[in-house]
């Protein structure tokens, strides 16, 4: 029997009014998105996950939690990472003045993640909108803080084992064989994308966890040792720490 392919994009909406449309998004591993626009201003918080976008202003990724905005008619493309990506989309009226320039991802600050927060956690759709609306706002008027592009070859090399093996690929190791002092590559590796490898690794792993979780309906502790964790429990508490909710929650938003 012939299974059809996977629908590239799930998405669960939280919350419709007619100024503010809220979804939590998953972009499968290697999603490449062709040039397109949307007739709203867009907010997009990265929950978990990389992704690399282009529009006219030039082409920037981001590979941590962060936040970027597009006005409405923004023309873009995208290409979403090994291990997909988790976002939370807010698409606001079409005549939204947008401060922030496209193709410009910023870290997430404290506000913003309990904002995040409340919105995944929350049954209440009014409060939902509220917060929404608080979250774009605030992310709009976010200091530039943008990581580095175009990093060296040997960097690339340790976040590509990161993202196709986080649970096998020793760091401390990887700096010995690339012949750079651990601290060195600590910081080499922040610069260049935006986190320290030991949390990218974490991540990665997260978000490893969460796309297998989501290709299927295989029970979790399957999931868990299929990802590369100790045991569920372990995937539960690292999923939960990085994106602020359980892979079983995500399943359930993203099942309707």
């Amino acid at each position: 029997m012939i299974r059809p392919e996977p629908t590239p994009v799930l998405k669960g909406r939280l919350h419709q009014s007619a100024d503010c449309v809220v979804s939590l998004v998953h972009y499968r591993p290697n999603v490449d998105q062709t040039p397109h626009e949307h007739e709203r201003a867009q907010v997009s918080f990265l929950l978990g996950g990389a992704l690399r976008e282009a529009t006219t202003s030039g082409e920037t990724f981001s590979h941590r939690r962060s936040s970027g905005i597009k006005p409405g008619g923004q023309r873009h493309a995208a290409t979403f990472g090994p291990e997909g990506a988790l976002m939370l989309s807010v698409e606001m009226s079409p005549d939204l003045r947008v401060v922030r320039p496209p193709c410009d991802w910023r870290p997430l600050d404290r506000v913003g993640e309990t904002l995040i927060r409340r919105i995944l956690t929350s049954d209440d759709a009014v409060m939902i909108g509220d917060f929404a609306r608080d979250l774009t706002a605030l992310a709009d008027a976010t200091d530039r803080d943008q990581p580095r592009a175009t990093p060296p070859q040997w960097l690339a090399e340790l976040k590509t084992a990161l993202d196709d093996a986080p649970s096998e690929t020793r760091i401390d190791r990887a700096a010995r064989e690339i012949g750079v002092h651990r601290g060195h590559l600590s910081r080499a590796f922040t610069d260049a994308y935006g986190l320290p490898p030991s949390l990218y690794r974490t991540r990665s792993l997260a978000m490893r966890g969460v796309s297998m979780a989501l290709a299927g309906s295989e029970r979790l502790a399957s999931v868990a040792a299929a990802a590369g964790f100790a045991d569920q429990s372990h995937m539960a508490r690292t999923v939960r720490a990085q994106m602020g909710l359980p892979v079983s929650r995500i399943r359930a938003l993203l099942a309707a």
